[in-house]
C-alpha cells in the first residue's frame, strides 16, 4: 500500500494529464469545454487523494470509481478535442496515452480493494484442482 496519495502513480500521472489539459486549452474561446474537461481532469487526482487511506475497503472503492469515471470523462472529451483540433495532436495523443495508463492503474488500485476473503476460484478452477487431486492420489 502507497503511504500517501502524492506517491501514487496514477496520482502523478493524473496531475500531469490535468497540466496538459489547462495549458493547451488556455485561451480557448469554448470556455464550456475547457471548464468541463479540466473539472473532470482534476476529479482524477482528487477522488484518489480524497479515497485514499479511507477506513473501509467499499469507501476506498467508491472514490476509486468515481476517478475511473472521471478519466473516462476525460478520455471522451479528447475524442472531441482531436475532432474540433482544440488541442495539438503531439499533446491530444499525449493526453490519451496518460488517460489510458491512469485508467488502467486505477484498475488495479480496485482489484486488492474488490476481493474478500482472497480469491475463490471459479467452476473451472475448481474442475481443475479436482483434476490434479485426482491425478496425485491416482500414482499414490
Amino acid at each position: 500500500s502507497v503511504e500517501s496519495f502524492e506517491k501514487s502513480l496514477a496520482w502523478q500521472k493524473a496531475q500531469d494529464l490535468l497540466e496538459i489539459v489547462e495549458v493547451g486549452l488556455e485561451g480557448t474561446r469554448k470556455f464550456w469545454f475547457q471548464d468541463q474537461m479540466c473539472r473532470a481532469a482534476l476529479s482524477i487526482s482528487n477522488n484518489i487523494a480524497e479515497g485514499h487511506l479511507r477506513p473501509t475497503k467499499p469507501d476506498r472503492m467508491r472514490y476509486l470509481v468515481i476517478a475511473k469515471g472521471s478519466t473516462n470523462e476525460v478520455r471522451s472529451m479528447l475524442h472531441y478535442a482531436r475532432r474540433r483540433e482544440y488541442l495539438g495532436k503531439a499533446e491530444t495523443e499525449r493526453a490519451m496515452g496518460l488517460s489510458e495508463e491512469i485508467g488502467r492503474l486505477i484498475h488495479s488500485y480496485m482489484n486488492p480493494a474488490t476481493q474478500r476473503f482472497g480469491h475463490l476460484p471459479g467452476f473451472i478452477g475448481i474442475l481443475g484442482l479436482m483434476a490434479w487431486i485426482h491425478a496425485v492420489l491416482g500414482r499414490l
